[in-house]
């Protein structure tokens, strides 16, 4: 079973921390999939018999995992366009504190070929402030028996935020800026068809939804521009001193 579930995805990523796994034969003389009603007797239900494969059972060690993350910016009225591995940038922990600095050499040592930022889990986590073992603030999680992010799952948004730097023609830089959303959790099912003999295999995962959101300011400096609010400025001037 793949820790990371779907295995690709565009502005999230979702990595188990817990799941089960149950098997669910097909009925005798039954085509679930050509069933085009409830009422037919073929129709797929999850009361029907069962066998459970898998447990309720929790990943081992998903904070030592690690996630790659790409990401790119282009101007909307400029011609800038560039990716994540070519600027610089910093991971910001949820009360404003630098846990990383990001730059080419650091990229690259740990790993020569990373096309992007490479983090672990738990750096993801300890930015957001997060603990998979504290209690669960979802609404939906058993508190009475003292169920865990772990357990039920948490969402962390990760905002991008680009900025200009000062002075340096056309080089932009970055920050991660993780924050827990507080009483989220998340769960999605697997379902697998297998077509050897019609039955079913449904995985309940449980775990860590990152979802990121990317925005900032960015512009480039252009002569006309300047030149033009000079020249309204100085117009403006000489209509107010008529005035």
């Amino acid at each position: 079973m793949a820790v990371q579930y779907p295995s690709d995805g565009s502005n999230f990523a979702f990595f188990t921390t817990r799941a089960s796994i149950l098997h669910y034969s097909n009925q005798p003389g039954c085509n679930s999939l050509r069933v085009s009603s409830p009422a037919d007797p073929c129709f797929f239900k999850p009361t029907n018999n069962n066998v459970t494969i898998l447990p309720k059972s929790y990943i081992a060690d998903i904070e030592d995992y690690t996630v790659m993350i790409e990401h790119s910016i282009r101007g909307h009225a400029t011609s800038i366009a560039i990716r994540n591995g070519v600027m610089d940038g910093e991971l910001v922990s949820f009360n404003g504190t630098t846990i990383r600095k990001i730059t080419n050499a650091t990229r690259m040592a740990s790993n020569p070929y990373a096309a992007g930022d490479i983090f672990t889990v738990q750096e993801i986590l300890t930015a957001a402030g997060a603990n998979l073992d504290a209690p669960s603030t979802a609404p939906g999680a058993n508190k009475a028996a003292g169920e865990t992010f772990r357990s039920s799952g948490i969402v962390i948004v990760i905002i991008i935020e680009y900025k200009n730097v000062a002075f340096k023609k056309d080089t932009l830089s970055y920050r991660y800026l993780p924050q827990v959303i507080d009483g989220n959790e998340y769960k999605v099912v697997e379902n697998i068809y297998n077509t050897t003999d019609g039955s079913f295999t449904f995985i309940d995962r449980h775990g860590i939804r990152l979802v990121f959101q990317q925005h900032g300011t960015i512009g480039e400096f252009q002569f006309i521009a300047l030149l033009t609010s000079l020249i309204a400025s100085l117009a403006l001037l000489v209509i107010l001193y008529y005035y």
